[in-house]
């Protein structure tokens, strides 16, 4: 079956390592546009950070963000939400706060702090309208409609905090993307295979005609629904192993090379 929409993870498959799209990926992306192929992409980043990226490969669908808790375009109302309850929100944050971890959280394009670090957000600098919120210790007046949790730390402790997270709240939430220097905390069931869903009902097409790139722990399940799943030549091993197809590395074109093979060339899938 022909495929009809690419969808790309961002940080470590369709960037590089720093935090660039490089001039091949985007032409290949362009000419699979032109060739009537729809792309858009699927990330744990917030959507205006996600949009930051897609406006550069020319994305005009609905983007899957915060790993698959929301799916909206650029701007006006989103096609799928789904939030904390304010209840489970104040719980998480609170034992952050407790605990003294780096917590940001996502109320539609706006984050949260409790105190900004910048070593905390590299990259960010690279993109348009992107603010952080500093609200000190009052947590409590921001804990609606929350999207996700994200909790850094640059001391080499991400791995024993996600283990903490996950034996206290186990059956109540879903942790994924150890980045080792972060960890994403979503609703129960959130991954980036429940936004897809929603995006290719909306645009009347299949799972099969999906082609979907990634390279971490959170591309798992977003890879095993699509069609075509493709691995990074740098994903981790438990991606490669569900992946239909394993491209190049991040640093050397991946998704391109998939595009031009499997794609423009139309090598058997």
């Amino acid at each position: 079956m022909a495929i009809k929409l690419i969808v790309t993870d961002l940080d470590g498959t369709l960037l590089t390592d720093e935090k660039l799209i490089s001039d091949r990926n985007k032409a290949a992306i362009d000419a699979a546009k032109a060739a009537g192929v729809m792309v858009t992409v699927a990330t744990g980043r917030m959507c205006v950070a996600a949009a930051h990226y897609a406006r550069r490969i020319g994305v005009t669908l609905p983007i899957v963000s915060c790993n698959g808790g929301l799916v909206r375009a650029y701007t006006g109302k989103a096609v799928f939400t789904h939030c904390f309850t304010r209840e489970l929100a104040r719980e998480v944050i609170a034992l952050c706060y407790e605990r003294d971890w780096n917590v940001q959280w996502y109320i539609d394009d706006k984050v949260y702090v409790q105190k900004f670090n910048q070593k905390l957000f590299r990259g960010y600098n690279l993109i348009d309208d992107f603010a952080v919120t500093e609200i000190g210790n009052d947590f409590e007046s921001h804990l609606d409609d929350v999207i996700q949790i994200v909790i850094r730390d640059l001391d080499g402790n991400i791995g024993n905090i996600q283990k903490c997270i996950y034996e206290k709240f186990q059956g109540r939430l879903t942790v994924q993307q150890n980045t080792e220097v972060s960890v994403d905390i979503d609703a129960l069931g959130i991954n980036k295979s429940v936004g897809i869903e929603v995006l290719i009902k909306e645009l009347g097409i299949t799972k099969d005609e999906v082609m979907a790139f990634g390279d971490a722990d959170n591309d798992i399940e977003m890879l095993k629904y699509v069609g075509v799943g493709v691995a990074m030549g740098n994903a981790i091993a438990a991606v490669k192993e569900v992946a239909d197809i394993i491209t190049e590395d991040n640093e050397h074109d991946g998704v391109a090379v998939a595009i031009e093979k499997y794609i423009l060339n139309k090598y058997s899938l």
